[in-house]
């Protein structure tokens, strides 16, 4: 499945002016599954952060850990209308999503404006 969605959805990169915070080449977050794929990142509908949407492809139960998530966001599961449902907490800056066979879902990450 995987090498099927990397033949038929070849990654596009699109460049920009940098003039933010971060240096040029930043990682501000890594993703690991063996089955769950991470399909798309973008921004909200609402402008209000960013989203991931992400799914079980094996047909079995699965679990992803994404890393590296700064302390000054908050993290929601989401509808895929990217509506916030209920608030996820990271631990030691890893949150540890678990899949039920082909399921979606979308997370929202938000700057923690507190």
């Amino acid at each position: 499945m995987r090498e099927a969605a990397a033949l038929n959805t070849p990654l596009r990169i699109i460049a920009g002016e940098q003039g933010g915070l971060y240096p040029e080449l930043h990682c501000w977050m890594d993703f690991h599954s063996d089955h769950v794929i991470l399909d798309t990142i973008k921004s909200s509908e609402d402008g209000s952060g960013s989203v991931l949407r992400l799914y079980e492809s094996s047909g079995g139960r699965s679990e992803a850990v994404l890393r590296g998530l700064s302390s000054g966001v908050r993290i929601y599961d989401a509808s895929l209308l990217e509506e916030e449902q209920e608030e996820l907490q990271p631990e030691q800056g890893k949150l540890r999503l678990k899949f039920k066979p082909y399921e979606i879902k979308t997370i929202k990450i938000k700057q923690d404006t507190k």
